[in-house]
This record gives structure tokens, C-alpha cells and sequence, in this order.
């Protein structure tokens, strides 16, 4: 038999990585120490970053790949991965080597830099900066219009110019054309949009959009201002006709006037004209001759051509003075006005104010026709694009506002401010993006935007409801088996699922009892106790994340670990020498132990019972005894420990111990102190 030592569990060995042994001494004194090859190495060398591809443009998939070798003596070593560009971390520590973008984009340029540790971080290296250029798979599209400008009737083209990358000369683009916030033309592989028989109406702010067939990469052009313009008429007869009679009307005022003149000589050639009635002549005179004037309208400011909302000042100007009480006469494209003042003010300007506008003073001559062009708006409403489309926790989301300037007004500045819910999250600025780099669930809710100009020109986008979609369901602790008893192999499953539009995301799975770390993070979702104990009970939990920062924790679930059999008790039963009586064993579930000794003679027979309550009936138990610390019956199935006929030696301090077959689950009694002829042991 050989002796069973107490159980104790020993502490886990930790060795340090480097720690080797020392050389050995010189065998002579004047001979340099040789030093020895360390026995355990350094576990990985320096990291190198190296991309899948060398030409990359927007929409591509980008891999980065993090590379190391580890050391053969120390192949299980845990190696953790993070990854930088531009010195910001983009993928936080985790077990994968490798940096995804499933679709790039222009900003993803830059230094790109990889770093591994180990998992408790005492060793950590960096790799050299790679440099990454994404290019551009098409450039930001330029809306047309031909004819230019268009008038009622003509047949109006628009066409959406853009330029692939000559690296993808093959791909495949769709076009949709947008007046105003109305999409006019759905996504089609052509760049044109006709209108057969333009109109009026068909006035308006245009733009188009350009995306691949896989939507992976939009873009938008500026917007276009096209003001359909009426058909012109003709004033050449009108003005012809207008001719003849004012010379048909000064050759009659001529003749009566010299008519007039002839009679007052010859009639009264003696008498002296009054004067008054000279009086009265000079300023029929006068009239006549500032009747004769050819007035011409100005603006003011002097711009023909203006936008919405701006304010002008129509003047019919003469050249000299008049009187006060003098009557204007105003047409706008050949139609007389209501107005009789010598100016028309335009407060704010609207598209109907475009017109050729003439002047007249009294019944004189009527200007030449000057046009007034009221353009489109300063700038277009805004719209918010969102990238992605949907939006998922943990994605770079980016909100664009789009708005697009007149083509008379593309140095004005424009101020963007963004709102959620409301609540101003950024702005006024000069950038018309907002970006969020992790987005997360509570970012969800309703966004605007609004666009300003420094002189009081402000306009709201309509508002846009961004949902942000679950990346992974908050997850669930599975236990098998349940219930847990001492011994079995426990697997706890961290389980979660992925959104649709995100299969491929990394998950990293951590685990906790009563609140600290167990294991993780790791790719792996499950937790295994090969053979679990009671100090193994506890509230336990489990954490899902990702790199770029999304974590979810579920809830907390109390795992008891049931005992597999009881603490056994040590029983004494006596037989004294020379007695008939039968032995009688002392069978119960959980028997009270008698501290105090028990006491025998030497020739008595002593028969030892190791007593415990089984949770499961099939479990194959070991029982062994010692005494004093010392083994005096080994493991086997027989709970009872017999001396035939005690001795002064069998006095002492006894204990049983009992295990499973496989020493998973292993008790012992307490001491149960025994004397023989009186003399106690301690």
C-alpha cells in the first residue's frame, strides 16, 4: 500500500519567459564563461503589415494582414493584434491578425501600422508604416444642359458626366436624375435625361446621382439652375407703328404751330403780343421738346440677372428734369403695369419677375425693352445622405448635407449645422459632413440639417429618420449540463446572433465569475471546465464585442455547483474480546461526529465506516483510510476499515478520504481520535 496524501489543489506553476539558467562556471580560472544557448527563447519576432492588394479603389475590399513567426518552443503562446492608420487605433487588441474594409473609401487612405502583444502584455512589438492609396472608381459626377439656354418648346437634355478610373474601364454605373427633392429619373445604366417639349414648370434646380450596380459607391453632383424661358416677341411692327404716328403727331403739332405764328403777324402786326400768352408758349415748347426724349430703364443694383429672394430697384430715367407730378407708364413683356411711379422696388425676387421691362413718361416715347432675369435660389434646400444604408452599431457612419450653389454664387461660404431630435449635435461649421465613428443604438432618431450664409439665409433640410440596426443581439448564457454536479465537464455558450447585413463581422467573446475575467476575449464563444469543483460556483457572465467597439453583456446567471457526494463522516464501531454480541454498523445520511476519543482495550476488534450520501446512484466511489496522516488502507471500494484485535500502536488520529474513479471529486472526514488502553493521542 502506499500512502495517500492530503488533497490540496496546487497553485497554477508560472514560469517567466525569461528566465533561463545561469551559465555554468569555468572549469578554469583564467577561461571566459561560455554562454549557453537560451533554452526558451523570445516567443514571436517583429510584426510586418502587408496589404492583399496593391491598387485599391473606392468600393474594394481592403485586407490588412499582420504577420509573425512564432518560436517553435513556443507555439501555444496567445498573440493579440491591434492596427493603426495615421496613429489612431482602428481595430482594437483581439486574436485575429487581419484588418477588413469590405467597401473602401477615399478617406480609408493613409500610414497603416500593425501591433502585437501577448496576452498579459508583457512583450509588445510594432511593425514599420505601410502607406495605403485608395483612388477614385469614378469621378463626382457634372450635370448638363443642353440648350443653354432653354427656351419653351426645345427639347432639353440633361447628361450626367463622370470618368471612370482606368483601372475599371469595365464597371458597371447607373444614373438618376433629381429636380428640386423629386427624383424624375429611377437608376439606369444611361447618362441622359431628354424632356421632349420643355414648359415653364420645368424650371427648376437639377441634379444627378451616379452608383455602382452593387451600391457600394454613390456620388452626387452639384446642383444645376435651368430657368425655361419664354418664347420672344416681336416688337419690330409694334415699334414701326409707334414711329409713324409720334412723326405723324409731331408734323401736325408743327404745322399748327406755325399756322399760329403766321396769324399773329399778319393780323396784328402792329399790336404787341401779351405776355402772358408768350409765357404760355415757352413751356408748350418746352414739353414738346422733353416729350421727345427717349427715356431707358436701369436697375439697381445694376445686375440683369439676379436671384430668389434678392432685392432690385427698377428706374425709368429721362436724362433731365421733369415735373414732379409727371405720369409713368410701365410694361412688363408688352403688357402695361398698374404702376404709375417713376421706380418699381422688388423686396424679394421671384421667378415670375423674369421679363423684359419699358418705361414711358406721359405719351411720350416708350423705352427700349430691358430683361430682368430672376435666377434660382442662392443655394438648393439641403438633403441628408446617410453612408451606410442601413446603419449598423459599431459602423463609421457619415451624414452628408447636400445643398448646391447658383452658378453666379459658387464663392459664397456656407455654414452647416446638424441636429438630432432637435438637439444640436454639431455646427454652425464649414464641413457639411457629421461622422460617428462607432455608431451605437442610442445614436437612432430623427436628423436634419440646415444650411446658412453669414447674411441671414437659412434653410432646414426635411427631416430624416436614421434607425441604427442591432449588429449582434444581446447575448444569452447557455450551461451544460444543468444542473452542474462536481465532477462534470461544464461548457458555458455565450450565444448571439449576427445582423443579416453583417455575417461576416469578428466577435469576441469574454467570460466572468462574480465579476472577474475567466477567460478572453477570444474568437471562441464557448467556456469549458473539464472537471468542475465546487469553488467553481458563483454569478457568472459573458461579454460579446467587437473591434471597433461595440459590447454587450448579458445577464448575470448564478451557476451553484452541486455536490456530486457529502463531506464523509469516519465512524468506530467496537467489539470487545470475548463478546457474542453481532456488530452492529451505523448507517444514516449524515451522521454527527463524536469529537470525543473513543476508547478501546487492546484485543478489541475495531471496525472503521466511511459514510457519504451520493447525488447520483451510478457514481463509482473510492474509499481509503490513513492515521495519523499516514496511509493504512488504499483506495478501493470497501467503505470500512477493520482491525481485528487492537493494539497499543492502532491508537491515533483517523480519517478516510473518498474520490470518483477518475480522482475528479475528491473529500476527506474529518479527525476521529481513537484510544487504546487510555492513552489519547493527540
Amino acid at each position: 500500500m502506499y500512502p495517500v496524501a492530503p488533497y490540496h489543489p496546487l497553485p497554477p506553476l508560472q514560469v517567466h519567459p525569461d528566465s533561463f539558467p545561469l551559465p555554468p562556471k569555468p572549469l578554469y580560472p583564467n577561461s571566459f564563461p561560455l554562454t549557453p544557448r537560451p533554452l526558451y527563447p523570445r516567443g514571436f519576432t517583429s510584426p510586418m503589415i502587408k496589404g492583399a492588394s496593391t491598387t485599391l479603389v473606392e468600393g474594394d475590399l481592403m485586407t490588412l494582414t499582420c504577420d509573425t513567426s512564432v518560436n517553435s518552443n513556443r507555439q501555444n503562446t496567445e498573440l493579440q493584434f491591434a492596427f493603426y492608420g495615421d496613429g489612431r487605433e482602428v481595430q482594437k487588441f483581439g486574436s485575429s491578425n487581419k484588418y477588413k474594409i469590405q467597401s473602401a473609401h477615399l478617406e480609408d487612405s493613409g500610414n497603416y501600422e500593425c501591433e502585437i502583444r501577448t496576452s498579459d502584455s508583457s512583450v509588445r512589438k510594432m511593425s514599420q508604416k505601410i502607406p495605403v492609396v485608395i483612388s477614385e472608381l469614378f469621378s463626382s459626377p457634372e450635370i448638363n444642359v443642353s440648350p443653354d439656354p432653354v427656351v419653351e418648346g426645345d427639347v432639353m437634355t440633361l447628361t450626367c458626366d463622370t470618368r471612370l478610373s482606368p483601372d475599371r474601364q469595365n464597371t458597371e454605373l447607373q444614373f438618376a436624375f433629381y429636380r428640386g427633392d423629386k427624383n424624375i429619373q429611377e437608376f439606369r445604366s444611361s447618362n441622359k435625361y431628354e424632356v421632349q417639349s420643355t414648359h415653364l414648370e420645368d424650371s427648376g434646380s437639377y441634379y444627378c446621382e451616379v452608383k455602382t450596380s452593387t451600391n457600394n459607391v454613390r456620388k452626387t453632383s452639384h446642383n444645376l439652375p435651368v430657368l425655361v424661358k419664354g418664347r420672344q416677341k416681336n416688337y419690330m411692327l409694334q415699334n414701326i407703328f409707334r414711329l409713324i404716328l409720334s412723326v405723324c403727331l409731331l408734323i401736325v403739332l408743327i404745322i399748327i404751330i406755325v399756322y399760329h405764328v403766321k396769324q399773329h403777324i399778319i393780323l396784328s402786326p402792329l399790336r404787341s403780343v401779351p405776355s402772358g400768352l408768350t409765357y404760355l408758349k415757352c413751356p408748350s415748347w418746352r414739353m414738346t421738346e422733353r416729350f421727345s426724349i427717349k427715356p431707358h430703364v436701369i436697375f439697381t443694383p445694376n445686375w440683369n440677372r439676379i436671384l430668389t429672394f434678392d432685392k432690385i430697384i427698377i428706374t425709368c430715367e429721362v436724362g433731365t428734369s421733369l415735373p414732379m407730378d409727371m405720369t409713368y407708364h410701365w410694361y412688363k413683356d408688352g403688357i402695361k403695369l398698374q404702376t404709375v411711379d417713376r421706380s418699381i422696388t422688388i423686396g424679394s425676387a421671384q421667378l415670375n419677375n423674369t421679363g423684359e421691362y419699358q418705361c414711358q413718361v406721359g405719351g411720350g416715347k416708350v423705352s427700349d425693352p430691358v430683361t430682368l432675369e430672376v435666377m434660382i435660389e442662392l443655394f438648393s434646400t439641403s438633403k441628408i445622405k446617410v453612408y451606410p444604408d442601413p446603419v449598423v452599431e459599431g459602423d463609421v457612419m457619415t451624414l452628408t448635407c447636400d445643398t448646391g450653389l447658383s452658378t453666379d454664387r459658387r464663392t459664397t461660404d456656407l455654414q452647416f449645422t446638424f441636429y438630432r431630435n432637435g438637439r444640436k449635435i454639431q455646427g454652425p461649421s464649414s464641413s457639411k459632413l457629421y461622422k460617428v465613428q462607432s455608431i451605437q443604438k442610442n445614436n437612432s432618431g430623427d436628423y436634419t440639417c440646415e444650411v446658412s450664409t453669414r447674411n441671414g439665409v437659412k434653410k432646414l433640410s426635411q427631416e430624416q429618420h436614421i434607425p441604427v440596426q442591432e449588429l449582434f443581439s444581446t447575448p444569452k448564457m447557455k450551461m451544460t449540463p444543468d444542473p452542474v454536479v462536481e465532477g462534470d465537464f461544464m461548457t458555458l455558450t455565450c450565444d448571439t446572433s449576427l445582423s443579416p447585413d453583417r455575417k461576416t463581422t469578428d466577435l469576441q467573446f469574454t467570460f466572468y465569475r462574480d465579476g472577474r475575467k475567466i477567460q478572453g476575449p477570444s474568437s471562441s464563444k464557448l467556456y469549458k471546465v473539464q472537471s468542475i469543483q465546487k469553488n467553481n460556483s458563483g454569478d457568472y457572465t459573458c461579454e460579446v464585442c467587437t473591434r471597433n467597439g461595440v459590447k454587450k453583456l448579458s445577464q448575470e446567471q448564478h451557476i451553484p455547483v452541486q455536490d456530486l457526494f457529502s463531506t464523509p463522516d469516519i465512524n468506530v464501531i467496537t467489539l470487545k474480546k470475548n463478546s457474542q454480541k453481532k456488530l452492529v454498523q451505523d448507517f444514516f445520511s449524515s451522521p454527527k461526529i463524536k469529537m470525543t476519543p473513543y476508547l478501546l482495550t487492546v484485543g478489541d476488534h475495531m471496525s472503521l465506516k466511511c459514510d457519504t450520501v451520493t447525488l447520483r446512484n451510478f457514481t463509482r466511489l473510492q474509499f481509503a483510510f490513513d492515521r495519523d496522516g499516514r496511509n493504512i488502507q488504499g483506495s478501493g471500494p470497501s467503505n470500512t476499515y477493520k482491525v481485528q484485535s487492537a493494539q497499543l500502536e492502532d491508537a491515533g488520529n483517523y480519517t478516510c478520504v473518498v474520490k470518483t474513479s477518475d480522482s475528479s471529486v475528491m473529500k476527506r472526514s474529518q479527525k476521529l481520535p481513537v484510544l487504546v488502553n487510555g492513552n489519547f493521542v493527540d
